[in-house]
């Protein structure tokens, strides 16, 4: 499939995929697909956005191959060093291991001791799940999966009551409802920060004054959260 389509006579368009985990931040996800797109919309009536979502791996090699326009990605450090792509990055956010608060950990574990430990996450794709998974590798350590869940909420209903450990963007255990019965460990050799942003590719700048309005509007909507 063909990123841009253009239609003399009537649209051209704009294919846009989110990462499927987008919204670190509570309620960024529904904001960042709803009001700046009304604002394209209205902005740019003769462009069409097309809208898909898959892992951030997996958008980012989309964009290369030129099947995508941009994308609404999460990244970690390692992805970052990309230099053919251009980020218009957000509001960074820390991703915690977290554990049911009444399981008895030490105060600073080594993630590998963790490992060992049954573990909830994302399935395979998850930029936060391979980013444990090759700390653990270089630690010649085991990553015991108990569990593949996609979606935070039961994610972190699971390892409330005990299941096991998660990996999840701080804000979102911030966020969740039965935080009291949650706890966060701090292993002294592991800490994974993730940052979102609409990627593109340097250079490919047809839709740039789309995409720089679309930015600008997930831009406002994560400020206005953040003062929340």
């Amino acid at each position: 499939m063909r990123s841009m389509i253009y239609r003399p006579r009537s649209v051209q368009r704009v294919c846009l995929a989110a990462n499927s985990a987008w919204g670190s931040r509570r309620g960024l996800a529904d904001q960042a697909l709803g009001q700046p797109l009304d604002a394209v919309a209205r902005s740019f009536p003769n462009v069409g956005l097309r809208i898909a979502a898959n892992w951030s791996s997996e958008l980012l090699e989309r964009l290369r191959s030129d099947g995508l326009d941009a994308a609404l990605v999460l990244l970690t450090e390692p992805q970052l060093a990309s230099r053919e792509v251009e980020l218009r990055s957000f509001s960074q956010d820390e991703v915690v291991v977290i554990a049911a608060r009444r399981t008895p950990m030490p105060s600073s574990p080594a993630i590998a001791e963790l490992g060992l430990h049954p573990w909830i996450l994302n399935p395979r794709g998850c930029g936060f799940r391979a980013a444990l998974q090759r700390t653990l590798d270089h630690q010649r350590g085991h990553l015991n999966l108990c569990a593949e869940v996609q979606g935070y909420d039961l994610q972190l209903s699971l390892i409330a009551r005990g299941v096991g450990l998660g990996l999840v963007p701080k804000a979102r255990w911030k966020a969740c409802p039965f935080r009291k019965d949650l706890k966060i460990l701090e292993p002294h050799d592991f800490r994974l920060f993730v940052t979102p942003a609409i990627a593109t590719l340097t250079g490919h700048g047809r839709f740039g004054p789309v995409i720089d309005l679309l930015a600008s509007g997930i831009e406002n909507v994560d400020k206005k959260h953040n003062v929340k």
